[in-house]
């Protein structure tokens, strides 16, 4: 688990990531995206507060269910080219998503770095949304895991269980109809 509050090197991992989501992204055209050449795009600002494009430029909109903006999860998120790429790539806080980049702009605040996905999110919105104690859990140097891995562990939990329960009725109905 790594906690930084400035720079950002994307990892092997994070790099083979961005480059299979571009690929995949450029066959299948996923319904995130809104770009079509004949459709105008929105003059909104730029949902990374931190972008360095600023003012209102050309934007690609966004719609992520895991995002609840004003309690709304079907409200768009506004990205410019630049901070897209970088949502694409899975740079940003799950939480919040806010964008990160690779060099040393700061938003000031501090990022967890979750050990199985390489994933970065905001220390606070972990604490606020997620484990509550995290600066406990970090002091412990346990294994961090972002919420996508932490869901995808349950779901494994959950799948082991079930295929464990359907072994344990097919032995008993197995030896229920071999006894009779």
């Amino acid at each position: 688990m790594k906690v930084s509050p400035k720079y950002f090197n994307l990892t092997e991992n994070q790099e083979k990531q961005q480059k299979m989501n571009t690929k995949i992204y450029q066959k299948t055209k996923p319904n995130l995206l809104n770009n079509s050449k004949n459709e105008h795009m929105p003059k909104k600002r730029c949902f990374n507060q931190y972008c360095q494009k600023g003012g209102q430029v050309d934007l690609i909109i966004v719609q992520d269910k895991s995002f609840k903006k004003n309690g709304n999860s079907k409200e768009k998120i506004y990205y410019c080219s630049k901070c897209f790429e970088r949502y694409r790539g899975n740079q940003y806080c799950q939480y919040c998503k806010q964008i990160y980049f690779d060099t040393n702009e700061v938003d000031g605040e501090e990022w967890i770095q979750c050990d199985e996905c390489d994933f970065w999110l905001h220390k606070q919105c972990e604490a606020q949304h997620g484990i509550e104690n995290i600066d406990e859990f970090i002091k412990r140097k346990e294994k961090y895991e972002c919420p996508r891995c932490r869901l995808r562990s349950k779901k494994n939990e959950v799948i082991k269980y079930m295929i464990q329960q359907c072994i344990y009725f097919f032995q008993y109905f197995v030896n229920y109809h071999y006894l009779q």
